[in-house]
């Protein structure tokens, strides 16, 4: 998790600007390019598992896969 930023920043990053994003990285004693790369693999991830929970959710009513073993 990225420490420094607040619940509602954690859920939503493009809401931070320069100069925030600034302080963070100053806090955190790291680049802001390092801070950026980590942001947008935080966002990757995000969409991954919503697409993966998507995924999941359509095996299972389908019967098929490792969800339709779950639900039995």
């Amino acid at each position: 998790m990225i420490c420094g930023l607040t619940l509602q920043e954690r859920r939503n990053p493009h809401i931070l600007n320069a100069k925030r994003r600034q302080r963070i990285a100053r806090g955190r004693d790291v680049s802001v390019t390092e801070l950026n790369t980590t942001l947008n693999k935080v966002a990757q991830m995000q969409q991954m598992m919503k697409k993966m929970g998507k995924s999941t959710n359509t095996m299972a009513r389908m019967g098929g896969g490792a969800a339709g073993l779950l639900r039995k």
